[in-house]
């Protein structure tokens, strides 16, 4: 399912095998609206998470406030961020 989300923020955690990129976005669902902490896997998906909503790579100070699209997927009562929608409609990540 297509969806818009809004982001709240943006935090990066250390993890055993390094650091990754957090991000905490609310979205619409046919349930209401659901928010979640998603961690960007690899760079590629970082950069598809920001051309998603128009931002230079790693411009961290402008992401909060932002919104921008997604492609989501629910599976077992809880919904995933399966790919980013940029400006021109192509799903990445």
């Amino acid at each position: 399912m297509i969806t818009e989300f809004y982001v709240f923020g943006y935090e990066t955690v250390q993890y055993n095998c390094g650091f990754k990129p957090i991000v905490n976005i609310s979205f619409k669902t046919d349930d209401g609206f659901k928010f979640i902490k998603h961690v960007l896997l690899d760079h590629k998906e970082v950069e598809a998470f920001f051309r998603s909503i128009d931002v230079e790579v790693y411009e961290f100070a402008q992401i909060p406030g932002k919104e921008g699209r997604c492609f989501i997927e629910k599976d077992c009562e809880r919904y995933f961020v399966r790919g980013w929608i940029n400006k021109e409609g192509e799903i990445k990540g």
